[in-house]
């Protein structure tokens, strides 16, 4: 977790250890075919397919590397995603009535069935701390983000207050 500047945090990586194992696999699997064709192809053909294995070797590792986190500016506050530090896509948050913000934790699982053919059950367990805008009442929730970590959420949390009309409460419906 790093903040680069004042109006940007970087928090977690979007993708998990399991789906970048999946993004290696089908990066491994297109760098093997461009090296084939510029082995086996004349030479028009493999500048062509050596500018391709370079453009996908970049687009795979800057995919890869992508982080989440937020970004304020003059059009507003924002959930952005990053990779090497600069500022790739960024989304709008809309309040939607929602003046609250609270942290919930979530038990999750993860299953590696590929991890291991003697037991295909295989999963992980971890935690995940979403962070949601609420209503007044708490009965109506939007996701923001989630995060990893505990103090990435905490971290989350004190950039969305100070940079947004939002109160932090704890999470309790009131449906009367």
């Amino acid at each position: 977790m790093q903040t680069k500047e004042k109006n940007q945090l970087i928090l977690d990586y979007v993708f998990s250890g399991h789906q970048k194992i999946h993004i290696y696999i089908f990066a491994l699997l297109g760098f093997v075919l461009l090296i084939g064709i510029i082995i086996s192809s004349p030479v028009p053909i493999s500048i062509i397919a050596g500018i391709g294995l370079i453009v996908w070797v970049f687009i795979a590792l800057t995919t890869i590397i992508i982080k989440k986190g937020f970004v304020h500016d003059k059009t507003g506050t924002h959930l952005g995603y990053f990779s090497w530090g600069k500022l790739l896509i960024k989304e709008p948050i809309t309040l939607l009535d929602r003046p609250i913000l609270t942290v919930l934790k979530f038990k999750r699982n993860q299953k590696l069935g590929f991890i291991s053919a003697a037991n295909p059950e295989f999963s992980e367990s971890f935690n995940t701390f979403d962070i949601y805008l609420l209503n007044e009442k708490h009965t109506l929730k939007d996701k923001v983000i989630g995060l990893k970590s505990d103090k990435a959420s905490k971290q989350a949390i004190n950039f969305l207050t100070n940079h947004l009309p939002l109160r932090y409460e704890v999470y309790s419906p009131d449906f009367d």
